[in-house]
């Protein structure tokens, strides 16, 4: 079957950011944002056009809407961003920007996007997996007050460099901070904590491991086998761990995955049902079809009208 040239998403990458003269940049590892003075002309015309087309995330982000609306689409899911609401997104996410509501110009906007090396090395897995499935919240003012010091903290950091030598481990432990405060601010943060504390750390890092390969290898590889080789472990030992740390099977993982990007694919009604069965590397599109009916309930075809609104 002859391949498309085609790139799927936009894969955004970090420096491609909307920026204005408030931003403050690290190293292409650390972005610091926002429209505090500055309305719409702030970062919504800013940059290039990420208006209404899905986007793959090669970094990881946090936007804090201080105050207005904000439309975004993280992993097919809508969020209406309101004063105080907090999105935590990840690496690998597929998300898409819809921009302020009603054009309201007096809506403000903190984007804080960071590289994986930022996160809290010990709690990786347990904070990945709540941003997975608690990406947004409202914080409370006193709460949206400590994080906005620490934003400044970092972005005075940035803008001073008064010791160089140190800003990146400064920087680090700002970041770390203000990660740990946002989840500590997540009202389900404290039975993640008590659900991974109770694991240890070998599953945990053979847990972490696996997501890393799947984010890395879903498109090509759906069998429990390859992963479990990729980690030097028999495939039921390796199902074992992986469902006794997450609570899920291996296959569960990887499919969400792979449903995921087939679910956006179909929905940029750019591609036909056997280009994007290409795309992921089905052995051809009727094989893609009956794997998309069994997860998720109705054909591709089915899944992209629904998707659109048609009848």
């Amino acid at each position: 079957m002859k391949k498309t040239s085609r790139l799927p998403f936009l894969h955004l990458d970090m420096m491609m950011l909307p920026k204005n003269s408030r931003s403050a940049i690290f190293n292409d590892e650390l972005v610091l944002s926002d429209n505090l003075n500055n309305g719409l002309n702030g970062l919504e015309q800013q940059g290039p056009s990420l208006l209404n087309y899905p986007i793959k995330m090669t970094f990881n982000f946090i936007i804090l809407c201080v105050k207005g609306r904000v439309d975004i689409q993280l992993n097919l899911k809508r969020y209406t961003l309101q004063d105080n609401d907090i999105l935590c997104a990840l690496k690998g996410d597929i998300g898409e920007y819809y921009g302020i509501s009603n054009g309201d110009e007096s809506t403000q906007v903190v984007l804080i996007a960071y590289a994986d090396e930022y996160f809290p090395s010990n709690d990786v897995v347990g904070i990945q997996q709540l941003f997975r499935e608690n990406s947004c919240f409202t914080l409370q003012s006193c709460q949206k007050s400590e994080i906005m010091t620490i934003y400044q903290l970092m972005k005075s950091s940035i803008e001073d460099k008064v010791y160089p030598n140190y800003e990146k481990g400064a920087l680090a432990g700002y970041m770390q901070a203000l990660i740990y405060r946002v989840c500590t601010f997540n009202a389900s943060w404290m039975e993640t904590r008590v659900e991974y504390a109770s694991k240890s750390d070998r599953k945990q890092n053979i847990f972490n491991d696996f997501i890393k390969l799947v984010r890395a290898n879903y498109t090509k590889e759906r069998g429990i086998r390859f992963y479990a080789d990729q980690l030097c472990l028999t495939p039921k030992y390796f199902s074992n761990i992986i469902f006794r740390t997450s609570g899920r099977y291996a296959g569960e993982w990887i499919n969400d995955y792979v449903i995921l990007e087939a679910k956006a694919l179909l929905k940029t009604q750019k591609y036909t049902v056997s280009q994007i069965s290409d795309m992921l590397n089905f052995a051809n599109p009727s094989f893609f079809g009956q794997y998309f009916k069994r997860n998720v309930g109705c054909s591709p075809a089915e899944y992209q009208k629904i998707d659109t609104g048609s009848k």
